[in-house]
């Protein structure tokens, strides 16, 4: 009976959620850690590499750039890996659509995840972003 009853007390108890919950850096911060911020297209999105992965690989093309190497292109397309939270794939819905996004080199490769900085790329952009174009465009 006392088994009983524990393993009843025990179903009882929620278990911890496992929705994505992040707290995004504050601007300037994430600005300073961004590898490349830049705005871009979505011309691909492939799906989910696996339910464990949490990864997505997604196609871009650079429409804009406010921080990166100055080797990089705009214009040029890259793949991205996005990395997502088991409940947040990043929906093919998306193609076509633009957004600034303030992105990581992980192995040379490109990366954000959902939790990730980013901007609506019709909205007014931030003064230091603009700032940050400026000094990018110098240094090629």
């Amino acid at each position: 009976m006392v088994l009983f009853v524990l393993l009843l007390a025990s179903s009882l108890v929620p278990l911890p959620a496992t929705a994505c919950t992040c707290m995004r850096p504050p601007f300037l911060s994430a600005l300073g850690a961004a590898d490349v911020v830049a705005d871009i297209r979505v011309l691909e999105v492939r799906a989910d590499q696996g339910p464990l992965s949490g990864r997505q690989a997604m196609l871009y093309r650079i429409e804009r750039i406010f921080k990166g190497p100055p080797d990089l292109e705009e214009g040029s397309e890259v793949w991205v890996s996005h990395h997502t939270c088991t409940s947040m794939p990043y929906p093919s819905t998306e193609v076509g659509g633009r957004r600034i996004w303030f992105m990581s080199r992980e192995g040379g490769r490109l990366s954000h995840d959902y939790c990730s900085t980013s901007l609506d790329s019709a909205g007014p952009l931030p003064l230091v972003l603009l700032q940050a174009r400026a000094r990018w465009l110098a240094s090629r």
